[in-house]
């Protein structure tokens, strides 16, 4: 929901999270870490914020419902593409 409104994140490095955070997009800090997470807000730029935003929508931009529909589209259809047509008997 964040990305959608161009925000980067800081996420812990735990599956799911790390699959879409990257330094691209937002920061990912160690899992039960403060010490890590307190630095990385320390260490912040509005520079490092405003390349990570960027970063954000184009991730929103490439990974939308249609995107994500064709990619499932492909790896049912391969590079069958839809069928024409009506199918035929076996």
């Amino acid at each position: 929901s964040a990305y959608h409104h161009g925000t980067p994140v800081i996420a812990t490095d735990v599956p799911g999270l790390i699959d879409v955070v990257d330094e691209s997009t937002g920061w990912v800090v160690p899992v039960d870490d403060p010490e890590a997470l307190a630095d990385t807000i320390r260490t912040m730029t509005p520079e490092d914020c405003a390349t990570r935003s960027a970063g954000t929508r184009e991730f929103t931009r490439d990974n939308d419902w249609p995107a994500m529909a064709r990619a499932v589209l492909r790896t049912f259809l391969g590079d069958r593409g839809p069928r024409q047509g009506r199918p035929r008997p076996a």
